[in-house]
């Protein structure tokens, strides 16, 4: 979604803009490669037919 859409959604109340979270953004992104790693993982699957 672009910012313009994004604003316009704050504007008309459907969003409430708020403060960046550095320490949140960390935390996602480190849960967002490990389960990418998790699904490049092919050792653990299991074989079904």
């Amino acid at each position: 979604m672009s910012l313009p859409a994004l604003d316009n959604l704050v504007r008309i109340g459907q969003l409430k803009a708020e403060p960046r979270n550095e320490a949140e953004i960390k935390r996602m992104l480190a849960m967002a490669r490990s389960r990418l790693a998790d699904a490049k993982q092919t050792k653990h699957i299991p074989d079904y037919q």
